[in-house]
C-alpha cells in the first residue's frame, strides 16, 4: 500500500526515480537528470578541493583530498586535521565538535573566515545542548 502512495505521489509531482525510464514527451526531465548526474563527480571534487584550499590556507597543512568525506545529498565536505573537525557547506568553513560539557552531539562553529576566528573556534567557543549548562562547584548547596 505504501509503494503505491509513493509511487502515486511521485507521479503527480513529477518525480523521477534513480533507475526510472523517463515517458516520451519529457525530454527536457530526461536532460536534466542526465546533467545533474554527470556533474556529480565535478561537485564531489569541487567541495573537495575547496574545503581542502580554505583548511590549507588557515592551518598551513596541506589536505590530503582522499581523507576529505563529501556528503553528495547535503553537499557538503568535512575533513579532519590534527583531530580537529572541519566542514564546508559551500558556503561557511566550520569546526564541529561535541557538547562541551557531556562529550556527545555534533555542533557547528560561527563561521570561519581567517586566522582569528578559527583560534576563537578551538579555544574560547563551548557548544552545549539546551540541557547541558555548566555548573560551578560554588552552585551546588
Amino acid at each position: 500500500m505504501q509503494a503505491q502512495s509513493l509511487q502515486a505521489l511521485q507521479g503527480a509531482l513529477n518525480i523521477v526515480p534513480p533507475g526510472a525510464v523517463i515517458a516520451p514527451g519529457a525530454e527536457w526531465q530526461r536532460r536534466a537528470v542526465e546533467r545533474y548526474r554527470r556533474q556529480q563527480p565535478d561537485a564531489a571534487a569541487a567541495l573537495r578541493a575547496e574545503i581542502a584550499a580554505r583548511v590549507g590556507r588557515l592551518t598551513g597543512r596541506g589536505v590530503d583530498l582522499s581523507t576529505v568525506v563529501v556528503d553528495e545529498q547535503q553537499q557538503a565536505a568535512l575533513v579532519t586535521i590534527d583531530g580537529v573537525q572541519f566542514h564546508w557547506d559551500r558556503t561557511h568553513l566550520t569546526v564541529i565538535r561535541p557538547c562541551a560539557h557531556c562529550g556527545l552531539g555534533s555542533f557547528a562553529s560561527p563561521p570561519i573566515h581567517d586566522a582569528g576566528d578559527l583560534g576563537y573556534a578551538l579555544s574560547d567557543w563551548r557548544p552545549l545542548h539546551p540541557d547541558c549548562q555548566p555548573f560551578e562547584p560554588d552552585d551546588i548547596h
